[in-house]
């Protein structure tokens, strides 16, 4: 059976089956996000590039309605994705910044942005040649920022010259009071102030004013470039400008440092009237006379000098550092005595380098007592130890001798103690006579300095005044050949002449006078006369005759030498270098004794030629009796056999003076020779009652030849009685008379005897 038809169900109506698609189409619209939600989607969740992409899809319909926003927004998320180590890219970004911050004027945010591109860089000149694009594009005032953090950075990383040169661009641009300022501060940092000073007067030359009138700062930092740049003498004439303008509180440091330039460039007497004008108008003005003191010196016035410091201790005697200058500037023109004066003034105001001045100067000065009274003044500033020789000398020198005695037991009880220090304390136990105690020093001395010349010389001394003589006398020897000095030579002769010993002081005077040229003392005449005494008394005569030589040869105008020295040969028989030797004397003519044993001396010497000769040309008659030379020159023509003038000469001596028996028996031995017996008798006759041997003899001889044999005969016994020099011949010629007067048995006795005196003294050895 068929089932009746059902009729369907319907669950959705056709209505709402058409409008389903609807709903999800306008869900989906909804649920799908906009380019500018799906960009701010990406900034929160850091999606840097998709965020790149997406804004740059962005309509410009949409970007035009925030555009600041979105350019600001694209140069933060490109500064995002710049990789730090590409330099281009970088550029690149930096270009594009400035194009994006173009329109709105490069504001303060887009210099941030533009700024902080420039962190990331390291190099101070990569980042500025990667900015300096961006940087011609901006005005000056958007510029300075970047600058400065160009600048900065270039500092930051010592590079003070490209500071200098990044900063001179931005300069270029906008030369101003300030930037000017900031460039000259770099180009001193980068060691170029002629930079910065070509930028000040570069400035100037813009203004076209005087810099004093645009900017009296500039032009203060132009006097320092001038100054930094070794013009003084222009930094001179920028500071007189200056004066011009400033305050009048500025102008007295101002003068101050025109006091400086006016020195550098050698100016300072175009200053010093205006100084004193000022010191003239305030007297009491401290700070002008300083002023013109270091004025005076600077320009080599130290008279001046001193007057300004002599007020400014007037004014302000408390300060130490005012008497310590004009000590110096005393010390300086030779016034020791003021300088000392002002150097203890310090030294009271507790000045601790005023010590070492007083300390220098204190010799020669007398002012040992003020020196020390100061000294022991000084309190802690005196450093004893340090000091402690000197003042060991000190107190010797005013006598404070425990005190002194008590410094430098402390300095040479250290085993180390200098040879100085132990000299000067042997010294000052010599003064103080203390032998005994500087004994041991000396000896100390020596083991460490054992050919030192003053202390050997002190040690003999030392033994002397302890009356240990031999041990001097050893010591003065070894001192004497070490350095035979005039002081020692004296020492050692004086010792060995009171102990007897003539060779040892004559050996060594001789050694003093062989080295003299060594020492600071030249031989006198007396030294060389000194030799020769001492050679004499060492039974030298060889050394005498030596040393004597040696003398004359030295002094060859001495004429006492040259007498002592004839004196010393013909004592040695050296008649002839005797003769000589004097021959030299200017006085040989002229003196009498000095003609004489001239005259006497070329005798011996049997040179009767040079004898006659030195009476006929040298001496005149007149000279021959006003000198007494009468018997001598007789003599000599005697003895040349000039008779006649011998016998004139003899004649005139014999009636001169009748009682002189040698020239009445010499005038009658040449009557004889001249066969004028009988004359010959006559002048005998006066001397036969008390004559001697000679007279005898040459009565014999006279009367013999006047053939009066009786009483030749007698006063040839008596002659023979007077043991002639020569026995036999006195004999035989006695026998001669007797046999004339016709005694032949007394001839033949005669002649006997006269043979056994020849045999006798033939016997003799």
């Amino acid at each position: 059976m068929a089932r009746p038809d059902k009729q369907p169900h319907v669950v959705f109506s056709p209505k709402l089956l058409l409008a389903l698609p609807v709903v999800c189409v306008l869900i989906a619209l909804w649920l799908v996000p906009t380019e500018r939600r799906l960009l701010e989607r990406q900034i929160v969740d850091k999606a840097w590039g998709r965020a790149i992409e997406t804004l740059r899809k962005l309509p410009a319909r949409e970007r035009a309605k925030q555009a600041r926003y979105y350019a600001l927004l694209e140069i933060q998320l490109e500064c995002r994705l710049l990789a730090a180590d590409d330099p281009v890219a970088l550029r690149n970004l930096l270009v594009r910044a400035c194009e994006l911050a173009e329109p709105f004027q490069f504001d303060s945010d887009f210099l941030a942005e533009i700024t902080a591109l420039l962190d990331p860089v390291r190099d101070p000149q990569a980042a500025y040649q990667s900015i300096s694009p961006v940087l011609a594009k901006l005005p000056p005032a958007r510029s300075a920022p970047l600058y400065e953090v160009l600048v900065k950075k270039a500092l930051a990383a010592a590079q003070p010259v490209l500071a200098m040169q990044i900063y001179a661009a931005h300069w270029q641009t906008s030369p101003t009071d300030a930037t000017t300022l900031r460039l000259v501060q770099l180009a001193r940092a980068g060691g170029q102030p002629a930079l910065g000073l070509r930028a000040v007067d570069e400035f100037a030359r813009r203004a076209g004013r005087p810099l004093t009138r645009v900017s009296p700062r500039l032009a203060w930092e132009r006097v320092g470039l001038l100054r930094e740049t070794g013009q003084p003498a222009l930094a001179y004439e920028a500071i007189n400008e200056l004066m011009t303008v400033v305050e009048p509180a500025e102008r007295d440091r101002l003068f101050s440092l025109l006091m400086t330039t006016a020195r550098e460039s050698n100016r300072l007497r175009d200053l010093l009237p205006e100084i004193q004008k000022r010191a003239a108008a305030d007297p009491e003005n401290v700070q002008l006379w300083r002023t013109l003191a270091e004025l005076a010196l600077a320009g080599g016035d130290q008279k001046a000098a001193i007057a300004a410091l002599q007020r400014i201790v007037a004014l302000e005697p408390n300060d130490r550092s005012h008497h310590q200058r004009l000590a110096q500037l005393y010390e300086w023109n030779a016034r020791p005595n003021e300088a000392f004066d002002h150097y203890l003034i310090a030294l009271r105001l507790r000045e601790p380098s005023a010590i070492e001045r007083l300390i220098a100067l204190a010799p020669g000065l007398y002012r040992d007592a003020d020196l020390a009274k100061g000294l022991g003044e000084a309190g802690d500033l005196l450093d004893r130890q340090k000091f402690a020789p000197f003042l060991a000398r000190l107190e010797g020198t005013i006598g404070n001798f425990e005190q002194a005695e008590f410094y430098y037991r402390k300095l040479i009880d250290d085993p180390k103690a200098s040879l100085t220090l132990l000299k000067e304390y042997a010294q000052l136990q010599m003064d103080l006579a203390h032998y005994q105690r500087a004994l041991p020093v000396l000896q100390r001395i020596l083991r460490q300095q054992p050919e030192d010349v003053p202390t050997l010389g002190a040690l003999a001394e030392c033994h002397f005044r302890l009356n240990d003589y031999p041990r001097s006398l050893e010591v003065y020897q070894r001192l004497v050949r070490l350095a035979a000095d005039k002081t020692n030579i004296e020492g050692f002769l004086t010792l060995a002449e009171s102990m007897g010993l003539f060779d040892a002081a004559a050996d060594g005077l001789q050694l003093w006078l062989e080295h003299w040229q060594q020492r600071a003392a030249e031989p006198t005449v007396k030294d060389y006369q000194r030799l020769a005494y001492f050679q004499g008394a060492a039974n030298r005569p060889e050394r005498v005759r030596e040393a004597l030589e040696q003398a004359v040869k030295r002094f060859p105008q001495d004429t006492s030498l040259r007498r002592q020295l004839t004196y010393a040969l013909s004592d040695m028989g050296e008649f002839s270098q005797a003769a000589d030797v004097l021959r030299q004397h200017p006085d040989v003519r002229t003196e009498d004794e000095l003609a004489k044993f001239y005259l006497s001396l070329l005798i011996q010497a049997k040179r009767l030629a040079d004898a006659e000769q030195f009476v006929t040309r040298e001496l005149t008659p007149e000279q021959v009796h006003k000198l007494g030379l009468a018997a001598t020159v007789a003599s000599v023509y005697e003895a040349t056999g000039n008779w006649r003038a011998a016998m004139g000469l003899y004649e005139q001596l014999h009636r001169q003076n009748p009682e002189q028996v040698s020239h009445g028996l010499a005038y009658a031995r040449l009557l004889v020779r001249a066969e004028r017996g009988r004359e010959a008798v006559a002048v005998l006759q006066r001397y036969l009652a008390n004559a001697d041997a000679a007279t005898h003899e040459l009565a014999a001889q006279v009367l013999a030849g006047a053939r009066d044999f009786k009483r030749a005969a007698v006063h040839q016994r008596a002659y023979v009685a007077g043991k002639p020099q020569d026995p036999s011949r006195a004999w035989g010629f006695l026998g001669d008379i007797l046999l004339a007067r016709g005694d032949k048995q007394g001839a033949r006795v005669a002649y006997q005897r006269a043979i056994q005196e020849m045999l006798r003294t033939l016997a003799q050895p």
